[in-house]
């Protein structure tokens, strides 16, 4: 019986140092959070337009709405 208690403890501990040793080593690199807001800009062409000469973009305002535009060339 208290061979069993012994190497779980044994065990225990070598996964403890094994988990130490590897972020130690930097195996598992680190992920940070992004602190400021992302913008993000949508084109492509209008669906009436099959020659894809007119491509239209599309933003959020401040007040939240949806703009669509005219990407300029």
């Amino acid at each position: 019986m208290k061979d069993s208690k012994l190497n779980l403890l044994l065990g225990v501990i070598a996964v403890n140092l094994t988990i130490q040793t590897l972020k130690d080593v930097g195996l598992f690199t680190p992920s940070y959070a992004q602190e400021d807001i992302q913008k993000v800009q949508l084109c492509g062409p209008s669906l009436p337009d099959a020659n894809f000469t007119t491509i239209f973009c599309s933003s959020v305002t401040a007040s939240g709405e949806v703009r669509v535009y005219p990407r300029r060339q």
